[in-house]
């Protein structure tokens, strides 16, 4: 059953209290969605069409709704800027040559990060190159970009787009700054509590 659909005026915004969805980009599947995960936002927050149908692909599902009123009351300062700003790293229509070298920010054996700027946006991203092998992309590689894909939670980077040449792969993400969990907990000196690790967990 469809819950909006591509094209569509928006009126509400919806949390997904139990079972799954699928979210279809031009009648193409890009991600799917469980519990807790949220949709229909976008339209609200910049007041235009639904840019996705989503429809319902588990056998039951229980939704939340939020009329479009209730949710500017309660979405508003940071909580909004958070919002749009997921937002824009759905734009999948970014390409290499929208976007403007910054400097290198890491560098290792699969390849070299860059910090790029959209030339129009200016919006700052993360461009990983890796290169392939026998010219293919590595398995491991792959599967890491596939999974990416199919998540859109506020403490897993996003990835926006994949280029590929000849030789290379690129992977343009959401730029992350200060470090790596994992670091981060190793400067703790004791184990984290298990409220903490429940938060980080999701």
């Amino acid at each position: 059953a469809h819950v909006i659909k591509q094209g569509e005026v928006g009126s509400s915004f919806f949390v997904i209290a139990n079972g799954e969805v699928s979210v279809m980009i031009d009648g193409k599947m890009v991600r799917n969605l469980g519990k807790n995960a949220y949709f229909g936002e976008r339209a609200l927050l910049f007041d235009e069409p639904r840019t996705a149908t989503v429809e319902v692909s588990s056998n039951e599902a229980e939704l939340w709704s939020i009329e479009k009123s209730t949710f500017s009351q309660i979405v508003k300062g940071n909580m909004q800027q958070e919002l749009m700003h997921r937002i824009r790293l759905q734009d999948t229509s970014v390409t290499m040559k929208d976007l403007r070298h910054i400097k290198i920010i890491g560098a290792g054996a699969a390849g070299v990060v860059r910090l790029v700027r959209h030339k129009k946006t200016s919006m700052r991203y993360a461009l990983k190159r890796v290169h392939k092998q026998g010219g293919k992309i590595p398995d491991e590689v792959k599967r890491e970009c596939d999974l990416l894909k199919e998540i859109d939670h506020p403490f897993i980077m996003a990835i926006v787009n994949t280029f590929e040449t000849s030789k290379s792969v690129y992977i343009l993400t959401e730029l992350i700054t200060g470090g790596e969990l994992h670091g981060a907990i190793r400067q703790i000196p004791t184990v984290l509590s298990r409220a903490h690790a429940q938060f980080y967990t999701g």
